[in-house]
């Protein structure tokens, strides 16, 4: 069996629901899945509904016996990623070449790949599994050849800093005794004690990057509490007394408490000032989608009747206000999946003329069960 993708492959189906669909035959002017994929091949495929709102991408095997594509691993579709119960009536079955598989250059001209199994020139290869000839492979996981990696676990052209310009974001670099001169390198003075350094822009013979431009006060944060020109603080635990600087992360973790414009704070985390949610749009669609890890507040104008669907990713705790308009002919009503529990066991009846606006407030009670209620026809 092999993945094959072709040009012009296009045929047409009346299979409804969610399983295998059987084709009928090529469209005037392409091939078709037998002739161009063949027997037993799996490739990426399209499934397009002609006249409803319903659409697929996937991975599907081709057999021949009964000119049959199935359906086994979906990437994308109108059913918030999962297979599309397709409705009755004609649907366009094609290849394509799936997004979510797809490499390309960036703006930059360059090509990022996750996971490569044999990148021997990956220029910008992220954690490729043989990277022997990748002069700028980031972050590979092993790298026995690789021409100045020499032996750190997950390092990036350690040995010689003169031949690793770009050698960033090295976990481990036990044996990176030269990184001092390494432009964007880690792991100043001694990689041994500098285990979390990133992205220090100069840090020669700095032990602790105290006096690195960019540096995250590595090996203790507690000596580093003075270098105020800092601009982030990636993994420092004591960083919280830095006076004058900022924090900057992707993710973080506080090990106490932590109070945003002040000092000693009265709860777990505490503000002085204000904060804000933004509010999301969602799609208008016969059922609403809604992933909280997306938002917490949310807006819709209804162009017709539909159905709020349970979200995504619940975790019990969460609140939240979604905003939900009629549009201009108004008259729409809003249906509620089973996750939306109302006071008296009863959803609410929303405002119906044109243009009126509720207000749905919720808080999850478990991942399974949303407490919400209605303000109506706010104005």
């Amino acid at each position: 069996m092999a993945l094959v993708v072709k040009d012009r492959v296009k045929e047409q189906t009346t299979t409804t629901g969610t399983g295998s669909v059987t084709l009928g035959g090529a469209v005037s002017g392409f091939q078709t899945f037998g002739s161009a994929v063949g027997n037993a091949n799996t490739t990426y495929y399209a499934i397009v509904h002609q006249t409803a709102d319903e659409w697929e991408v996937g991975l599907g095997t081709y057999t021949s016996a009964g000119t049959v594509l199935s359906r086994d691993t979906i990437l994308d579709s109108s059913n918030s990623g999962s297979a599309v119960p397709f409705s009755a009536g004609t649907k366009d079955v094609f290849v394509t070449y799936a997004a979510d598989k797809a490499i390309y250059r960036d703006a930059a001209g360059e090509v990022s790949v996750t996971r490569a199994t044999s990148a021997t020139y990956a220029v910008s290869a992220e954690t490729a599994t043989s990277a022997t000839n990748a002069t700028t492979a980031i972050t590979a996981t092993s790298a026995t050849n690789a021409s100045y990696a020499l032996s750190a676990t997950n390092a990036n052209f350690a040995a010689s800093a003169t031949e690793a310009t770009t050698a960033i974001t090295a976990t481990s670099a036990t044996n990176a005794s030269y990184a001092l001169s390494a432009t964007n390198a880690n792991f100043a003075a001694s990689a041994t004690e500098a285990t979390t350094a990133i992205t220090a822009t100069s840090a020669t013979n700095a032990s602790y990057a105290l006096s690195a431009t960019n540096a995250n006060f590595a090996a203790s944060a507690t000596e580093a509490t003075t270098a105020i020109t800092a601009t982030s603080a990636t993994n420092a635990t004591n960083a919280v007394n830095l006076a004058g600087g900022s924090v900057s992360a992707t993710t973080g973790t506080f090990s106490t408490s932590l109070k945003v414009g002040g000092v000693s704070p009265d709860k777990q985390f505490e503000i002085t000032k204000s904060a804000r949610a933004a509010i999301t749009s969602l799609t208008d669609a016969t059922s609403i989608s809604l992933d909280f890890d997306v938002a917490q507040n949310f807006t819709v104008t209804l162009g017709d009747n539909r159905t709020l669907e349970n979200p995504s990713n619940i975790d019990p705790g969460q609140t939240g206000s979604i905003f939900v308009q009629q549009d201009g002919t108004g008259g729409r009503t809003l249906s509620f999946a089973n996750y939306w529990h109302f006071a008296g066991g009863t959803a609410p009846t929303l405002s119906t003329a044109a243009s009126a606006v509720d207000r749905i407030d919720y808080i999850t009670f478990t991942s399974t069960s949303i407490h919400a209620v209605a303000s109506l026809n706010v104005s």
